[in-house]
């Protein structure tokens, strides 16, 4: 049996093919990793890095940024197609793995953060992609424990779930399962039970599931439960009823052909300090477009912020993998590749999201031949790194995972709207500061430059007009500024130009 689970996601990054889918570092870096990494240069928007070797092959993983700092990796495909039986922890003080096994193997999956800091595991396939468990489990990142979580009503593979303000957990969507894909349940957490709910309007595989504010959710995209046409409809479950409703026939007002692109990461994982929830979305017509959504929990609103049409995208015309989002300094990450098999080309886009200013890479990092990517991203926040995991030797199977991994560096002053003269350089110290900033520019062209002090809701708090030249020049902003301890956004920007650089402010 074919698994349309990963084959998905890796023809959507190497054809197209239409009708499927897909810098608090900066001053915690004083933490230095006792290992020295092997770095490979910089292109494509980062510096890459050769990570260290998991002990087991994998592609595909669930992953998760733990509250210490730790990146862990659940299950996903080993070497001949095995349903991953093990859990690798990454620790960025030591820059390597160790490994535990779970209750159950873990592939096409789904993982839920929990309000009490545990993580729910959530069905998946066995070997060879087929469906699917019906058995949960939780880890507990305290102890590095998992524990079975009971039996779920339905056996579910590319399933996605959601913790409600009940202290249920909302599970939605089957592959390869019809009854499933259309009759959600609920995980009760406090009795370890789970139940039916009401039925879906439309029933899917692989969808996205947005809690809301008065407790109930939003099911947005997937596809049929055994393939076919993407589903651009978004429904609304009302917790207090147990039922749902169309809530919309698109996820984006005014626009058609939009389906939402599940994350192998937990959701709360891309919650934005505002509120809202930003997911991925895709689709082929008129053309290849792929877009940032905000979604407002509150308001249950969905809005395009960021959009990138393939064919004007420069060094991620093949196709973007996913989104990754730096919660510190509100920065988001888009990476991606160009067309083409091997070797492997790929891009790394940055947006400020403060700013919504986009940096695009002026070139492509070119992997090793013979590398190709089924990818799964993990923000570092210790080391403002990203984790790529999921390697494989060959371009369009699933049979030949390896354990490498790779280190990026977001290097996102390097892009189309900066300046152009690579003399010109703005540093701030010292940084972290207690108040205190030393704003250090040097070979700016002659101009007008407006500096702004922006904090992480976009509030600018000090704004002064400078002239400036080629020469080395000095700006103090004294601690009587009463910035409150926080990550803050200093901005140097004439007409044409622009400097971005984050800095953090203590007690």
């Amino acid at each position: 049996m074919q698994d349309n689970f990963g084959l998905t996601k890796s023809e959507i990054m190497k054809t197209n093919i239409s009708n499927q889918r897909f810098l608090s570092a900066l001053y915690i870096a004083l933490c230095l990793i006792a290992v020295q990494l092997k770095v490979f240069g910089q292109a494509g928007g980062a510096t890459f890095e050769e990570g260290p070797l998991m002990s087991r092959t994998k592609i595909v993983p669930l992953t998760a940024t733990l509250s210490d700092g730790r990146v862990a990796v659940f299950g996903g495909r080993e070497a001949g197609f095995i349903s991953g039986y093990y859990t690798e922890f990454y620790d960025p003080e030591t820059n390597s793995f160790t490994s535990t096994t779970m209750t159950i193997p873990r592939d096409a999956a789904t993982v839920v953060k929990l309000n009490d800091g545990r993580y729910l595991l959530v069905g998946g396939g066995y070997d060879w992609g087929i469906p699917a468990y019906s058995e949960n489990e939780l880890f507990d990142p305290e102890n590095n424990s998992f524990v079975a979580a009971g039996t779920m009503q339905n056996p579910r593979m590319q399933c996605a779930a959601v913790q409600l303000n009940n202290n249920q957990v909302l599970i939605v969507g089957a592959w390869y399962n019809s009854s499933a894909a259309i009759v959600p349940e609920l995980y009760d957490i406090e009795t370890n039970t789970y139940a039916i709910t009401g039925s879906l309007f439309t029933g899917r595989a692989q969808p996205l599931v947005l809690p809301t504010s008065d407790g109930g959710a939003m099911v947005v995209g997937g596809w049929p439960s055994f393939g076919g046409t993407l589903i651009t409809s978004v429904e609304y479950y009302d917790a207090v009823s147990g039922t749902f409703v169309v809530f919309s026939d698109e996820i984006i007002p005014g626009e058609t052909g939009w389906t939402a692109w599940t994350p192998n990461r937990p959701i709360e994982d891309q919650k934005l300090s505002s509120g809202e929830y930003i997911f991925l979305a895709y689709r082929s017509v008129p053309e290849p477009e792929y877009a940032v959504v905000y979604f407002d929990p509150e308001l249950k609103t969905f809005e395009k912020k960021f959009s990138f049409l393939l064919s004007e995208s420069g060094v991620l015309n093949g196709g973007i993998f996913d989104i990754v989002l730096d919660k510190t300094n509100n920065y988001l990450y888009i990476p991606g590749i160009t067309s083409g098999a091997d070797p492997v080309e790929f891009g790394l886009i940055s947006i400020n999201l403060t700013t919504e200013m986009v940096y695009t890479p002026e070139s492509a990092y070119v992997f090793p031949a013979g590398e190709y990517l089924f990818p799964s991203f993990s923000f570092i926040p210790a080391t403002g790194k990203i984790m790529l995991i999921g390697i494989s030797t060959t371009p369009s199977d699933y049979f030949n995972g390896t354990n490498q991994t790779y280190l990026l560096k977001p290097e996102y002053k390097v892009g189309v709207q900066q300046l152009n003269n690579t003399y010109a350089t703005v540093t701030c110290y010292p940084n972290p500061s207690n108040g205190l900033l030393n704003i250090v520019m040097q070979g700016l062209e002659p101009d007008n430059y407006l500096l702004q002090i922006i904090d992480m809701q976009g509030k600018v708090v000090f704004a002064e007009t400078i002239i400036t030249g080629f020469e080395v020049q000095t700006v103090k902003i004294m601690q009587q500024q009463n910035l409150i301890p926080g990550i803050y956004h200093i901005m140097i920007q004439n007409n044409n130009h622009i400097f971005d650089l984050p800095v953090v402010i203590n007690e």
